[in-house]
């Protein structure tokens, strides 16, 4: 797949108001503990049953950009303190593609789901503005490290190396973007970007950024959500973050 002419075609592509909408209103919102009025974990569908039982007030936020699997419960984020949201970008049914125009387009449509997100927060009674974190996992770990947005005081960037770099001037920046502290975890041999000829990891993009973190785990697994190393690293890492 010619991954790097996808990137570069990553702003050109815009999907519609009423799209990202949707994309918000299929998504998941998970709520720990601590934060519901009943003092019980809830999940639910966005504007479902937990809106009602969130503690009044405004709350830590983290944005989840989902991978492949727009369901995969992003385990490794839940019970820390924060409000985890995450927006459903295969809402009308997409899925990955090794087709460098179709990837093209999901990831334009990921970028524009994740601005969608943040104008949402910032208008939700329960959300804390200065208290936002993002994540992205895989394909959603590009659109988390791509944003350019002041909005959020942390990222966490799982399974993507921050590459390819851009070898065109029409290309996108490589790296991290944005500011604040990242979390970068990847497996050290990720078996998928191998695959796609791609190398590296984000370590040397947020060496500079105090507070930055970048963990390889051994091995060449590309699905480590739910690795223990994971875990370990953002039961770390979010904390730290929202101080």
């Amino acid at each position: 797949m010619k991954f790097g002419a996808a990137l570069a075609a990553f702003a050109l592509v815009s999907v519609s108001a009423a799209a990202q909408e949707e994309a918000w209103n299929a998504g998941r919102i998970f709520v720990p503990a601590s934060l519901t009025q009943n003092g019980l974990a809830c999940a639910s569908q966005i504007g479902g049953k937990c809106m009602d039982r969130i503690e009044e007030g405004r709350h830590p936020v983290i944005l989840f950009m989902h991978g492949c699997n727009a369901t995969q419960r992003p385990k490794a984020l839940l019970e820390l303190g924060a409000i985890v949201v995450a927006p459903n970008s295969f809402w009308q049914g997409e899925r990955c593609t090794l087709n460098a125009a179709e990837t093209a387009k999901l990831l334009s449509g990921r970028a524009n789901d994740l601005a969608d997100g943040v104008k949402l927060l910032k208008a939700a009674p329960w959300a804390d503005p200065k208290q936002l974190l993002l994540a992205g996992y895989s394909q959603g770990g590009i659109a988390a490290a791509l944003y350019d947005g002041p909005e959020f005081k942390a990222r966490i960037v799982i399974a993507w190396p921050c590459q390819p770099r851009s070898s065109g001037p029409s290309g996108p920046e490589e790296g991290v973007h944005g500011q604040g502290p990242v979390l970068a975890i990847q497996s050290r041999n990720d078996e998928f970007y191998k695959h796609l000829n791609i190398e590296g990891d984000c370590g040397p993009e947020i060496s500079g950024r105090p507070g930055s973190r970048s963990v390889l785990i051994p091995g060449n697994t590309h699905e480590i959500m739910d690795h223990p190393a994971t875990r370990d690293a953002i039961a770390a890492f979010v904390p730290e973050a929202l101080r």
